[in-house]
């Protein structure tokens, strides 16, 4: 498979930024192309109807003065003749010299007005769009005429340099039909630009149509290079990125077996085999360590089973001075009791009651021999490590042989421990690491009371947990205390007196069982519970 990194990606993301960028700038630069075009038009023709307008009021006013030239001209003809009988010598142009010069200024002026309108309606068709210009048969047209008019105005001008032409009756009417031509070229200059608005709706209306058609082209174009962008986005960077989050949660939440699964082929990819890696690192770091403090927890534990079994030791020594002084003193006194049996000179009776003492010497050191070898027996019950294994026991008769233990103690012997009745209570557990949490308990109970204390212990089931709970009436505990009192090495005994190990390493050994050791007390003075829930099975 093709490996797509995501810098490659990157570039595919920015071509289509730029191809979507290029679209819209094309599209806008053509709807204004063609905007501004269609307003030109519409200025051009705002200007040039104006302008034609204004040519042919200028060409109607120059052929209005060519017949008032001849009006004149026909009225100082008529008094010509009424007076050429009386007066021979005179000139018709010295009679009507002054109006002739006016007329012909008013002429000349007017002709220049002409040329002026014709000069700028010029300038306006020149200054058509190139297209328009180069394909519109109305520009050549116009131009045609515009040159036609031209030619005509210059041999008027050759015909009109001199004022003497208005008294030429010819020439006036050559002149007048000069311009008659020129009166109709004129018309027919807004003819055509009349033609072109005719089909001016029709481009206007085409125009819009192409601007349309190319705005929802790129409209279109751009939503599915959005979406497309957005699509690739999402497949190539955000599920990528949802994936990995996942699976750094699931990781964080202890789910060390998860492996985060990509299939990208990229960089994303190379981090979930990272990230997968660090994984498996620290789940064989993790096993190492569990592995390491589970044999630490297990020292830990021996260490304080050996360290109750040192404070038994002690107690039991002293308990098993009594029985060995009995044995000591009765084995002292019969080998005398034998000799006085072997006495010939004794009677009956005397020997009889020699017999009855060592009777009693036997006895009693049979008696105090049991005794100690129970006492030994308890103890080393309860130092034998054992393998570890869970085997059903019954929670009330663990408690009975720890409340024996405990209660060897001299300093113990004087206070009350009471078991209330209640059935058996059986539970899968370790014996000996449960004997070690209940010894940890009950000594802890009868180190909080006073000489008329009371601890009390208690065994029931409730649903499927056994339920074993270990009560004083004693000194209590604080919240702050309750708050802390399952930590290593906290203890609120006096220096040298705890080790803060012993609720310690009895929360561990219950954790251990699946089970919880909950604490709970009043307050201070008003004694403590503790309480130990363990799974049935």
């Amino acid at each position: 498979m093709k490996r797509w990194s995501l810098k490659s990606r990157i570039r595919i993301w920015t071509t289509f930024v730029l191809v979507l960028l290029i679209v819209l700038i094309a599209t806008e630069v053509y709807t204004l192309r063609h905007f501004r075009s269609l307003v030109y038009d519409i200025s051009r023709r705002s200007q040039e109807l104006p302008a034609a307008a204004r040519l042919g009021a200028s060409i109607g006013a120059l052929r209005m003065q060519v017949s008032q030239i001849k009006g004149t001209r026909m009225a100082e003809q008529q008094v010509k003749n009424r007076v050429e009988r009386q007066m021979r010598r005179m000139e018709l142009f010295d009679f009507s010299k002054q109006p002739a010069l006016e007329a012909y200024s008013l002429f000349l002026k007017k002709l220049s007005d002409y040329r002026q309108q014709l000069d700028q309606y010029e300038e306006l068709i020149h200054q058509r769009p190139r297209a328009a210009a180069d394909s519109g048969s109305v520009f050549s047209s116009e131009l045609r005429a515009i040159a036609d008019i031209r030619a005509l105005l210059d041999e008027i001008h050759a015909v009109t340099t001199h004022y003497r032409w208005i008294t030429d009756d010819e020439m006036i009417d050559q002149v007048d039909l000069w311009l008659g031509e020129v009166q109709s070229l004129t018309e027919s200059l807004p003819s055509g630009l009349h033609r072109e608005l005719a089909g001016f709706s029709d481009r206007v209306l085409s125009q819009y149509k192409y601007i349309r058609v190319t705005l929802i082209s790129a409209s279109v174009a751009s939503i599915v290079l959005t979406i497309l962008l957005i699509h690739f986005a999402y497949i190539w960077v955000f599920r990528p990125l949802r994936t990995l989050v996942t699976g750094s949660r699931r990781v964080a939440q202890g789910d060390f077996d998860y492996r985060i699964d990509m299939a990208t082929n990229d960089e994303f990819d190379e981090l979930a085999g990272a990230l997968n890696q660090m994984t498996e690192r620290f789940e064989g770091i993790r096993d190492d360590l569990d592995d390491q403090v589970r044999q630490r927890s297990e020292e830990v534990i021996r260490s304080d089973r050996l360290a109750s079994v040192g404070f038994l030791a002690a107690g039991v020594a002293h308990e098993i001075n009594n029985p060995l002084a009995s044995i000591a003193m009765s084995a002292e006194s019969l080998p005398r009791r034998i000799r006085g049996l072997l006495d010939r000179e004794k009677n009956a009776e005397q020997i009889r009651a020699e017999l009855n003492v060592v009777q009693k010497y036997v006895d009693m050191i049979q008696n105090e021999a049991f005794r100690c070898k129970g006492i030994t027996e308890k103890l080393l019950d309860f130092s034998r490590t054992g393998r570890g294994e869970k085997t059903r026991a019954e929670l009330r008769e663990i408690a009975e042989s720890m409340v024996e233990m405990a209660l060897t103690q001299s300093r113990y012997r004087h206070k009350r421990i009471e078991i209330l009745p209640g059935g058996p209570v059986y539970a899968m557990v370790n014996p000996q690491e449960i004997k070690q949490v209940i010894l940890n308990l009950l000594t802890n109970a009868l180190d909080s009371i006073s000489d008329d204390g009371l601890v009390t212990i208690s065994a029931h089931r409730q649903r499927n947990l056994a339920i074993l709970v270990v009560s004083d009436n004693g000194s209590g505990i604080d919240p702050a205390t309750l708050e802390n009192i399952f930590e290593p090495f906290f203890t609120t005994k006096d220096p040298g007196v705890g080790t803060g190990l012993g609720l310690a390493i009895a929360n561990r050994i219950v954790l251990g069982h699946k089970g919880h050791i909950y604490a709970s007390s009043p307050g201070k003075g008003m004694g403590a519970s503790f309480r130990i829930e363990l799974p049935v099975s």
